[in-house]
């Protein structure tokens, strides 16, 4: 499974109706200052045209519409995984979730009752626009001083913009991404119209293209070639896996581990000692969304669950079958187990089992820490409607 940093294909509506053909909007004729980035964000797919073959390039843009902009661009994977039977707008927000922090919308999503209705029709001001893309760019550290300085001085009202959107506010226009307005302010209060979103859309994808080309090769992991189950500084679990998958053999009939060899106790076991050298004992999993996972088979998973799925395909490949089941007599050797109870949630990756229904397994807890040397017996929790097994065979 490649991780593609622009996934630019799929479609992503800001209105319901397609684009007017190959003659144009009627409304963004050659000489207009945003002709070029619409119609690249309009041949990529991620906005479109009225019936009437009107572009409207002053309307306003929503929270919700730029973030399903940046969804279907850069969170493809992570979008597909999330349930067909939500709304767009509601799926959307879920995967762009972790860009909001700060923003106006995660306040209006909370006062709301936790749902985005109450961002679904509201402008998006160019402030929160800001912090969504310093948040999709990654930036853990504060901007250099000298970064701040130069926005101070390039904009008239540095002063009146609050100071949570500063950082981000001054990294967008160290990268180019943002400027002030022709009489050099900010209005970071004010609205973004439908040009605009597609001008910095294209502005960051550039950006992005240009940072994955200008990215040294990755190393190999091993003098085999293959990649471990481990992250590097600043990865999520998404970006590990995504590596990791894409140097797996697919193996979707099953026979076999993701590395060729026989699904054995011992050779499963030999694979998990690499997963417990990246993860070791103590290592605590928050529900930090940088911790999630979208398995191909499963789906998008949280917590206990995208570590438990993600070792699975890990084990035995992305594209293996996976079943979900409550025979626990049956369990085996790389099996993950979900224990939900009003009080716990617990998930086990399962390391042996034997002729007597011992088994020792990897616990983790809701926002605990992994314990590689749990044991239990299958009698424990054999055909509790509160356990969940998911298997590769």
């Amino acid at each position: 499974m490649k991780k593609i940093i622009c996934s630019l294909a799929a479609v992503c509506c800001l209105v319901s109706f397609a684009f007017a053909a190959e003659g144009g909007f009627s409304d963004v004729p050659e000489g207009h200052w945003a002709a070029d980035a619409v119609y690249k964000a309009a041949e990529a797919g991620v906005v479109s045209g009225f019936e009437d073959g009107s572009f409207r390039p002053k309307d306003d843009v929503t929270g919700v519409q730029f973030c399903a902009i940046l969804a279907r661009s850069f969170f493809a994977e992570e979008l597909a995984g999330e349930s067909v039977y939500l709304p767009w707008q509601t799926r959307t927000m879920n995967v762009c979730a972790s860009l909001l922090s700060g923003t106006s919308l995660e306040s209006s999503y909370a006062a709301g009752g936790d749902t985005w209705a109450s961002a679904s029709g509201r402008g998006l001001t160019r402030c929160d626009m800001a912090q969504i893309i310093y948040q999709l760019l990654e930036e853990t550290d504060a901007p250099s001083g000298a970064v701040l300085e130069a926005a101070a001085a390039a904009l008239g009202d540095w002063g009146r913009i609050p100071v949570s959107y500063r950082n981000a506010v001054a990294v967008c226009l160290d990268k180019g991404l943002l400027q002030g307005k022709s009489d050099g302010l900010f209005h970071g209060s004010e609205t973004v119209n439908r040009a605009q979103a597609c001008a910095v859309w294209a502005r960051l994808r550039d950006l992005m293209e240009q940072a994955e080309s200008d990215a040294p090769a990755e190393p190999e992991d091993s003098e085999s070639g293959e990649f471990v189950f481990a992250p590097r500084e600043g990865e999520t679990l998404q970006q590990t896996m995504n590596r990791v998958n894409q140097k797996t053999p697919l193996h979707p009939d099953g026979g076999v581990l993701s590395n060729g060899e026989a699904i054995s106790e011992e050779n499963i076991q030999s694979l998990l000692e690499q997963v417990k050298a990246a993860y070791p004992d103590g290592t605590r999993w928050t529900s930090d969304p940088k911790n999630n996972y979208a398995s191909p088979k499963i789906g998008y998973s949280s917590g206990c669950l995208a570590f438990g799925l993600a070792v699975s395909d890990f084990l035995f490949g992305e594209d293996a079958t996976i079943t979900q089941h409550r025979n626990f007599r049956q369990l085996k050797a790389g099996d993950v187990v979900t224990i939900d109870t009003p009080s716990v949630y617990r998930v086990l990756v399962i390391l042996s089992v034997d002729d007597n229904g011992a088994y020792t397994c990897c616990e983790l807890q809701k926002d605990g820490k992994l314990n590689w040397s749990e044991w239990g017996n299958l009698k424990d929790f054999v055909d509790r409607p509160i356990t969940c097994v998911y298997s590769r065979y």
